[in-house]
């Protein structure tokens, strides 16, 4: 393979990725180049980008890798590098080029493997916990706690000091949910004893509708997914306001977003150096090599939740 070669996974335009050698992309002046360590696979990426992906296209989102160029511009890393890195594609491939404010410093010791799933998942629950403000002795409902956003969001929430409400649907995963600092953990948010002041929703669907029935006055809910991958259907009466339900709001969010209070660069490496600590555990990582990791049944959502797949790149 020349130098300006590479090898990566790409789309072939029918649903499903191939490996291929492509060319290497070029840096531009507020740009670093990568060499890829480990990238991960997000369930929007698989259920949302992958189908309608063009032939040649290269996905991935999120991946750890070794700086080897920064472009004129870039100022805040140097050739050895180890960072993490974020974007729309390009993940999956060995090496990556991307803004130099969506990359983020790692220990130098780190393992590129856990690190390769905390700037989705770990990003998305730092910023929407932070929308939310104190949680001190509030009562924050976490759905779909068994996905990697609900991995962390659970422990940060715990860390933040608030009375953490797990739902998951699957029973002998709830021992796991309390050890990671839930203080009630549910099957349903329908089952929940006392209303929230928030909620932090991955899930959507009619688990949406049954968390944003469990708010109090003035409790928020913020959307970060959709795995229920079904429509939400309210009923009549539920946004009605009187005994005690005014001022609920349902809010979206994304996460590129920009925050005027911190960046983005801030949150991650503040959470990458935790998980480095061991104050942080990360969802189960199932590591793969390239043959395995570009089959479809690698790159499906794993029923049983934890599990994160991520791919190696030697």
């Amino acid at each position: 393979m020349g130098d300006n070669r590479m090898w990566a996974l790409v789309a072939d335009g029918a649903g499903g990725i191939a490996p291929a050698e492509v060319d290497r992309p070029p840096i531009e002046a507020g740009q670093i180049l990568v060499s890829v360590r480990a990238c991960s696979a997000n369930f929007g990426e698989i259920t949302d980008v992958l189908p309608g992906a063009p032939r040649g296209y290269i996905p991935g989102w999120e991946a750890v890798g070794t700086v080897i160029e920064a472009g004129r511009a870039a100022a805040r890393f140097r050739p050895g590098d180890l960072v993490a890195t974020l974007g729309q594609r390009g993940g999956w491939a060995q090496y990556r080029v991307v803004d130099e404010r969506l990359a983020f410093r790692l220990p130098s010791d780190s393992s590129p493997t856990s690190m390769a799933v905390i700037g989705v998942a770990g990003g998305t629950a730092i910023r929407v916990i932070r929308r939310l403000g104190s949680t001190l002795g509030t009562r924050v409902m976490v759905t779909g706690a068994a996905s990697a956003v609900g991995v962390f969001a659970v422990q940060l929430l715990a860390m933040a000091g608030a009375c953490v409400v797990a739902v998951d649907r699957r029973t002998e995963r709830h021992s796991r949910h309390r050890t990671l600092g839930a203080t009630d953990v549910i099957r349903t948010p329908a089952e929940n004893r006392e209303p929230v002041g928030a909620v932090i929703d991955t899930v959507g669907g009619d688990v949406l509708v049954q968390a944003f029935r469990q708010l109090s006055a003035n409790g928020r809910l913020i959307a970060v997914g959709h795995t229920a991958r079904e429509c939400e259907k309210f009923q009549l009466g539920d946004f009605e306001g009187d005994d005690g339900r005014h001022g609920r709001v349902i809010e979206t969010m994304y996460l590129l977003q920009d925050d005027p209070r911190r960046t983005l660069a801030d949150d991650i490496e503040w959470l990458a150096r935790l998980v480095d600590d061991g104050d942080i555990l990360t969802p189960e990582i199932l590591v793969q090599e390239k043959s395995s990791f570009a089959s479809t049944v690698t790159l499906q959502p794993r029923p049983n939740g934890w599990v994160k797949t991520v791919l190696t790149i030697d």
